[in-house]
């Protein structure tokens, strides 16, 4: 507390010990006369002077603290009123406050000590005062201004919750020194609900640490003790501003905002100083900190095309610097065609977006726009121009390599049709942690998506119900079940897989899948989690509930060279999840297509009448090769031809047929 107002009865309350000045000469017989008192002190509260001629303690509210200054009389006593409202037992306390020496005359007192002498008691009665540890008591005791810390263990004798504890000082009247008066301001009192009062001590050191730029060093301690404080250093010795907890998060923000990732300046040794209300202080182990700089320039991830024709949008491996918008005068490019490198006109605007875990300093897309449309049947590529300045947010920045392009993937091949078949159990049953590499005999049924089950409100009892469309307006494929028509108990989960075969090379392609879902679901592509939509974490089960709500909006998942992606089969498994019990709907589709920068190939088959088909394709090139099973490895697949169309003999047999490019 800083004394802003007045003092008042029971809070604080003041005496003076009726005799002259000497009669009480060392600290026993003051303790005598304090073991005496009952608290709260009934005489009064701390009343406003800016000089004391009585034996009180006053309340100076120009200077905003108490003080104490005995004059005529043998000493001046000051109690304060506490109540333990912790909710528990106190076995420890910490009081802290400023000690002052106030502008006051002095009146030759203090033959006893250059300050107070402090008391406590848990009951305010007479000879239950209790010296309190740690104050000063002699003439070399702790000068004015200079911020005092007591320790109190209260384990033999706890505290009880919700019942008073006091303090009491003792200012004395000594003959023959003429010390100034004492105040008291910044006061504060907090408790320890459990255990004795120990001093700091570190069982777990921190550890040195290399990491990468972009990357965050953390440093961390952990340490026993009552009343701890923190503050770590960086050597020679300086204290770290905001380093004040067991956690040091090592990074550039508190002195450079554009980087609060660690960088090469965050490079040194540390070490943490722990403080608690018992001495002595403990020094933890000294580490190192060592940051490897960023010395890759950025590269680009993937380049798209915009929702209209004469957008598109590159990708980055990092953000560019764009401090001050520079890169919107200075970021050059050109959009050119594959096949012959000619450029379109572009527009003089450019764009630049930042990604959430960059700081707004940081731009990882690039838009541009050109004056005139795409040609959609044509292949592009997006050229960064040399001779401009674009770097990135490195401590040490590094320069975009003039000339880089990366080919525009404009075209979309849908490889999972939303009216997809798939497989699914709707049974509510439990088909254990592994059911999306599980066996086709987990799945009893199967239809085309989209997938959705709906309470009739009409009519709660009728099995199946669903609605003709989704929200969106997308008809619904396979009405599902709420209810196990069986047990009729409530069904939370659905589970779905089926089949689709991707014929190119995965690392040049993005792949793109498209959800609907209500409430929330878990994807999987071979075996392996791609995506997890509103769901919880860590092991599902068949009654997890989504931790979301959520109308089956389109949603849209973009991944660059997506490694979980074959070509081949490919097994796609999804588990849609209620988000309560009581959820009236729950729906599940599912488009995937890859995104790639040349044409997707049509293939067509006519038949000839003659016992044989026609199979042609375009555009031209690639190798034509067939197969009696879809699901065959592509390796096994037979080779047809490499020239558009190709004749083939119709032999009662199903053939699948597929064409790859290389």
């Amino acid at each position: 507390m800083i004394f802003d107002t007045a003092p008042v009865l029971p809070d604080w309350s003041t005496v003076s010990l009726v005799s002259g000045g000497g009669t009480f000469l060392d600290v026993a017989s003051l303790t005598t006369a304090i073991q005496m008192q009952t608290a709260p002190l009934a005489e009064a509260p701390p009343t406003d002077t800016t000089d004391a001629t009585h034996g009180r303690a006053y309340w100076n509210s120009a200077a905003k603290h108490l003080f104490t200054h005995p004059t005529a009389n043998g000493a001046t006593l000051l109690a304060a009123t506490f109540v333990n409202n912790a909710g528990s037992d106190i076995t420890a306390m910490v009081v802290s406050y400023t000690l002052g020496e106030g502008t006051y005359t002095a009146n030759g007192e203090g033959i006893i000590l250059d300050g107070h002498i402090v008391y406590y008691s848990l009951t305010g009665l007479p000879n239950s005062w209790v010296q309190l540890p740690g104050a000063p008591t002699g003439p070399s005791a702790v000068r004015a201004g200079t911020p005092l810390t007591f320790a109190m263990d209260l384990s033999s004798t706890p505290w009880p919750s919700g019942t008073r504890l006091f303090m009491l000082w003792a200012d004395d009247n000594g003959n023959g020194n003429t010390d100034a008066a004492y105040t008291i301001d910044d006061f504060t009192i907090s408790g320890v609900v459990a255990g004795p009062m120990t001093p700091p001590v570190i069982t777990v050191q921190p550890v040195g640490t290399t990491v990468d730029e972009r990357q965050v060093v953390r440093l961390s301690v952990t340490a026993t003790g009552s009343g701890l404080t923190y503050q770590w250093y960086r050597e020679p010795s300086s204290p770290i501003a905001g380093a004040t907890g067991p956690v040091y998060y090592a990074t550039n923000r508190l002195s450079d905002s554009r980087y609060p990732w660690s960088t090469p300046a965050d490079n040194g040794t540390y070490y943490v100083v722990i403080t608690g209300t018992l001495p002595p202080a403990a020094v933890s182990t000294h580490v190192t900190v060592t940051v490897t700089p960023d010395t890759t320039a950025p590269t680009p991830l993937y380049a798209v095309c915009g929702a209209t024709a004469d957008e598109y949008r590159l990708t980055l491996s990092e953000p560019m610097n764009n401090a001050g918008l520079e890169l919107t005068d200075q970021f050059l490019w050109d959009i050119r065609e594959a096949s012959d490198n000619s450029p379109l006109s572009m527009q003089t605007g450019l764009q630049m977006q930042g990604d959430s875990v960059y700081t707004d300093n940081g731009v990882n897309r690039v838009i541009v726009f050109t004056a005139t449309g795409r040609d959609p049947t044509k292949s592009y590529k997006i050229v960064r121009l040399s001779g401009t300045i674009a770097v990135d947010t490195a401590r040490t920045p590094n320069q975009l390599t003039p000339g880089l392009s990366a080919p525009l993937l404009c075209f979309t091949n849908e490889i999972l049709s939303l009216g997809a078949v798939w497989k699914y159990n709707d049974t509510g049953e439990d088909l254990g942690p592994n059911w999306y590499t599980g066996p086709d005999s987990l799945f009893p049924s199967s239809g085309p998506g989209i997938f959705d089950a709906k309470r009739d409100n009409a009519n709660p009892n009728a099995l199946p119900y669903c609605r003709a469309a989704i929200p969106n307006g997308l008809p619904v494929g396979t009405c599902t079940q709420l209810s196990n028509t069986t047990t009729l108990v409530f069904i939370t989960n659905h589970f779905f897989r089926t089949h689709f075969s991707f014929g190119g090379n995965p690392s040049q392609v993005i792949l793109q899948m498209e959800t609907y879902s209500d409430d929330g679901a878990e994807v999987y592509l071979n075996g392996s989690v791609l995506e997890n939509l509103g769901m919880p974490a860590g092991p599902l089960s068949n009654v997890t509930l989504a931790s979301r709500g959520h109308d089956p909006d389109r949603e849209v998942f973009l991944y660059a060279q997506p490694a979980l992606l074959h070509s081949g089969d490919n097994v796609i498994a999804a588990q849609a999840a209620q988000n309560s019990a009581g959820s009236s709907d729950i729906t599940w589709g599912c488009r995937l297509s890859v995104l790639q920068s040349t044409p997707p190939i049509t293939v067509s088959i006519v038949d000839n009448g003659n016992g044989t088909v026609n199979v042609s394709w375009t555009p031209a090139g690639g190798t034509l090769k067939s197969s009696t099973t879809i699901n065959a490895p592509r390796a096994s697949w037979s080779t047809v031809g490499t020239t558009s169309p190709q004749t083939v003999t119709k032999t009662g047999t199903q053939k699948f047929f597929d064409v790859s490019v290389p």
